[in-house]
């Protein structure tokens, strides 16, 4: 059995969870092989687009280390059956996560491979975008001296479940509806608001990039019309 059979049961995502039209991101984890329990071990994470992936429009996404990969849904701790084997049997290490971090802030922006906060990015074909970070403390905890180890990122899952939060600037803390960067009326209904330009110039872009998503909001603005014309009748 090769490396890749004996690893594929813990990958969650696989070719029939890939949307077609979809910008094909890979991430590609490097490390070295020996970790020492009294030291830092600092993992590189890769994020690759795919030369040809059916656009060549940029792709937007947010990802984080913190967040997306030492999560209780990210890197998995593979402890090998038989240390003296690399290709033996595989068991899942129980990791105790701490509780799960909160999004970036909705006005941290990235543009041309690494943005402000390295939480949103923007791919071309073909672009990349690099991470370090540590391994954190409570994979440590699992570890046991003299063991053989594999750090896997099984995936994100399928790739069609609901998008939570602003589908426009990707935040988690509001609805499209209720953006202020997409309804610019809305700032006067808060004043403390601060209007942040390159965010407004990304929004732009999507809106002219994604059809659906300039369709949603054509037909929010319809609503708010129609609500405000029934209120000026009564």
């Amino acid at each position: 059995m090769s490396k890749a059979d004996n690893l594929s049961p813990f990958i969650k995502i696989g070719k029939n969870d890939l949307t077609p039209a979809t910008p094909r991101l890979f991430l590609e984890v490097k490390a070295k092989p020996e970790l020492s329990l009294t030291l830092p071990y600092k993992i590189e994470f890769i994020l690759r687009r795919a030369k040809i992936d059916g656009s060549n429009r940029p792709c937007i996404f947010r990802w984080s280390p913190g967040i997306d990969s030492f999560s209780a849904s990210g890197v998995v701790l593979l402890r090998h059956a038989d240390s003296s084997d690399s290709d033996g049997g595989l068991e899942t290490c129980d990791i105790d996560h701490p509780k799960p971090l909160e999004s970036p802030n909705e006005d941290s922006i990235l543009v041309d491979g690494q943005l402000e906060d390295g939480h949103l990015c923007e791919l071309a074909p073909g672009g990349e975008a690099r991470f370090t970070a540590s391994l954190p403390a409570w994979y440590y905890q699992a570890l046991q001296a003299g063991e053989m180890y594999t750090v896997l990122y099984p995936g994100s899952g399928p790739q069609n479940k609901k998008i939570l939060g602003c589908k426009a600037c990707f935040s988690a803390g509001h609805e499209l509806r209720d953006c202020f960067c997409v309804f610019p009326e809305k700032i006067l209904e808060h004043s403390c608001f601060r209007s942040n330009p390159a965010m407004k110039q990304l929004i732009q872009a999507n809106l002219g990039a994604d059809m659906r998503l300039s369709a949603d909001v054509t037909l929010l603005k319809k609503e708010r019309d129609n609500d405000e014309a029934q209120q000026q009748r009564n």
